[in-house]
């Protein structure tokens, strides 16, 4: 009884490493791009996007139609492969992400 309760605790912690995993993993996507970083972002990239512009819009009732929301959420994932070379992590996690929405 005692060795499933260990067994449990330990899925349990696997299961929050995880996840803050895919966190740290996401959290590029997660607020604008930062022009003291990146200055050039926004002069190669037309039309930013972010998760948190994407929730703003949902809670202020801007979208009236899903596809106008995937459209939003496939933006995140093109101006990232626009910005950044070609097979870096950031574009990985990009493209895990856009699967996962």
């Amino acid at each position: 009884m005692e060795m499933e309760m260990e067994k449990n605790d330990n899925e349990e912690e696997e299961k929050e490493k995880e996840k803050e995993r895919d966190t740290d993993k996401y959290s590029p996507f997660e607020w604008e791009v930062n022009s003291y970083l990146h200055p050039d972002y926004y002069c190669i990239v037309p039309l930013p996007m972010c998760v948190d512009l994407i929730r703003r819009r949902l809670l202020s009732g801007y979208y009236r139609q899903l596809p106008s929301i995937e459209a939003d959420m496939r933006l995140i994932y093109y101006n990232c492969v626009l910005y950044n070379l070609e097979g870096t992590p950031i574009n990985d996690s990009a493209e895990e992400l856009s699967q996962e929405l």
